[in-house]
């Protein structure tokens, strides 16, 4: 009797247990991920082991810029490390590093409760570092841009404050995962904005938020723009609009958070944003078709209090300006004449100091200059016409190169920068790709058919464009030989393609004069092999199972149909059945709930399921877990009598 009951006892115990199985240490340590968030905005990442005698965040920290090869600097104390620098940032003044880590079970970012060096680190735990500035109180002004699945962000045009163009994963796409159909006639023009997992893009219709797999999450109509690329900064997304506004909306649900009438003509130039004296700023150009023509501001991006501007004797118009170490470098069109819209002179560069505006310098030219330069370090690259130049911090020109056609915004990456100019010949464009290394020499120098408008952009080790002929193609470049690696064809939803192609997780985002949105990939995203939700009944929670291969952290995003912003939960592996599980909360009254699962691969990819949704509804009796629960317990004690 004694032995049939621990049996009964046992399959109750498994039953009711459930079989997960985390935090245990694997090839020798814990694999864990850490990203670095900069103050410019870029931000990368690494997945990295660390051994189980030395599984702190410092060390998790020191090998992920190993890896990366950025550099790492710190003291040690009785009070253990003091980290002062990571990559090109060095603390300074109310400058400093900030150590975040994730919570599993808040699905959110909280600070570290102790130093790297005493904080420990378990299998599949997430830390990033964020260089932001303080405020009076010793706050951080700025969290963490990216989610666990969703690493990437892309905060404004160009994909960061120093316009880089630069992104750390290279995608090869062969493919449309999905796409996104907007709502005005001459598309999207504005080049998207990616943070929280979300893609921000807008057109004459409105700004959108859209979630993985290409779901709206909101849109408003007050954020109706027809050049101006979206700005993320801390809650809000702001943007230019075409009736003169700059307007900021709460990321998580689309309602304006506030408005600023900035100009009497549409706002074509971004918005960027920098942290200033221990508060997020905003900048923004604009033109105007008589005196005092264009403008340039500067707003508390969190209340939209006008802080400062100046006049510019001039206008901004599609260029988007570099911001680097206090300092703006603002490109200027000329004055705009509405009758016959055309510019004329002043044109050129003014570099503003972003804490007052006051003149710093600035350059003329003959010609307009209407791309976007780029400030790295102590240089500053810029299109001006058929030729691209490089000065230093104080204005002086330092080189120039001229190249085959009007030239648009550059890249830059590790001492090299990437440019492409085009032209027309027998009623045919073309564009040529360049990598001119910092001193001004061209390393090599492609041609392909059509016009990237956009310009390019690095990612990884890819040199990227999109031609903006009304049939696009996507071109990759390698960015050490300008051989062209793959082409992708234009599809009907891809033509006349003006923005900047953005990377997002593992995915090649393009905003298309078709009014389209596409989500390019290989064809193996998006393709795990099995998810299924279990238990879709009113108070009871759901279980989503999902299987795939070559993965190290899986997790599951969600929402109801009152909920605006998914909802993100880990999901952990059940070694007896070989599904990844996690379960989405119980929910009091019918709904629509939708859910996909991430799945971040050990090489740093990620594969996604397409978006589902299901409707909870009440319970079926028979199927509830507690009346199995109950008819367990009904026959151990039929059993036990029967024995006694």
């Amino acid at each position: 009797m004694k032995k049939e009951i621990v049996v009964m006892m046992a399959i109750l115990a498994i039953v009711l247990s459930s079989g997960f199985a985390f935090g245990e240490a694997t090839k020798g340590g814990y694999e864990v991920t850490v990203q670095i968030q900069f103050g410019n905005g870029n931000i990368m990442n690494a997945n990295v082991i660390v051994p189980e005698d030395n599984n702190t965040a410092f060390e998790a920290t020191k090998l992920a810029c190993e890896n990366m090869s950025l550099d790492f600097n710190y003291t040690m104390s009785a009070w253990g490390a003091f980290i002062y620098q990571i990559g090109w940032e060095k603390n300074h003044g109310n400058y400093s590093w900030f150590l975040y880590l994730w919570n599993d079970t808040t699905g959110s970012w909280e600070l570290s409760p102790t130093g790297a060096s005493s904080l420990k680190m378990s299998e599949g735990d997430v830390i990033s570092w964020v260089f932001t500035q303080y405020n009076k109180t010793y706050a951080p002004i700025r969290m963490p841009y990216s989610m666990p699945g969703h690493y990437s962000a892309s905060l404004s045009y160009r994909g960061s404050a120093n316009n880089s163009g630069y992104y750390q994963n290279g995608v090869l796409a062969n493919g449309t995962v999905w796409e996104f159909k907007g709502n005005y006639s001459w598309g999207f023009s504005s080049t998207p904005a990616v943070a929280y997992g979300m893609v921000f893009v807008a057109d004459g219709a409105g700004l959108y938020a859209i979630g993985p797999g290409g779901v709206k999450i909101w849109n408003n109509s007050k954020g109706a723009v027809m050049q101006s690329s979206p700005v993320v900064v801390g809650d809000k997304v702001i943007v230019g609009t075409i009736d003169g506004y700059l307007k900021a909306f709460y990321v998580s649900n689309g309602t304006m958070a506030w408005e600023q009438k900035i100009s009497n003509q549409s706002v074509a130039s971004s918005p960027k944003v920098d942290m200033v004296n221990g508060m997020n700023v905003v900048f923004i150009g604009t033109y105007e078709s008589k005196s005092p023509w264009g403008k340039f501001y500067a707003f508390n991006a969190n209340n939209g209090r006008e802080l400062w501007n100046i006049s510019l004797n001039s206008g901004v118009y599609f260029g988007t300006p570099a911001i680097n170490n206090g300092s703006i470098f603002i490109p200027l069109r000329g004055d705009y004449n509405s009758t016959t819209y055309s510019f004329s002179g002043p044109y050129g560069f003014v570099s503003i100091n972003e804490s007052d505006g006051s003149v710093e310098w600035n350059v003329s030219y003959t010609v307009p200059v209407k791309s976007s330069p780029v400030w790295a370090g102590n240089y500053i690259y810029a299109a001006v016409g058929n030729t691209l130049v490089a000065y230093n911090s104080t204005g002086k020109e330092i080189w120039n190169v001229t190249l085959n056609g009007t030239v648009s915004s550059p890249a830059y990456h590790s001492g090299v920068v990437y440019v492409n100019s085009y032209t027309w010949a027998n009623g045919t464009s073309y564009s040529n790709v360049y990598a001119i290394d910092k001193s001004g020499v061209i390393l090599w120098n492609t041609t392909v058919k059509g016009a990237l408008y956009g310009g390019v952009i690095l990612a990884g080790d890819y040199v990227m464009g999109v031609t903006g002929d009304k049939s696009s193609v996507v071109y990759w470049i390698n960015s050490t030989t300008g051989n062209v690696v793959s082409r992708l064809f234009n599809n009907t939803e891809l033509s006349y393609v003006l923005s900047s192609p953005v990377i997002y997780d593992s995915m090649v985002l393009v905003s298309s004069g078709s009014d389209y949105l596409l989500a390019l990939a290989p064809n193996s995203t998006s393709m795990i092999n099995y998810t299924k939700i279990v238990n879709p009944y009113i108070g009871q929670n759901m279980k989503v199972v999902a299987k795939g291969e070559n993965v190290y952290q899986a997790y599951l995003y969600y929402r109801n149909s009152t909920r605006m912003m998914f909802r993100g939960v880990r999901m952990y592996y059940n070694a007896t059945s070989g599904y990844y599980e996690a379960y989405i909360p119980a929910q009091r009254a019918p709904c629509a709930v939708q859910y996909y699962v991430v799945f971040y691969n050990t090489d740093g990819t990620t594969e996604q399921s397409a978006t589902t949704e299901t409707t909870v509804a009440q319970p079926v009796p028979e199927l509830n877990s507690s009346f199995i629960i109950l008819g367990l317990f009904v026959a151990l004690f039929a059993l036990v009598r029967r024995k006694l």
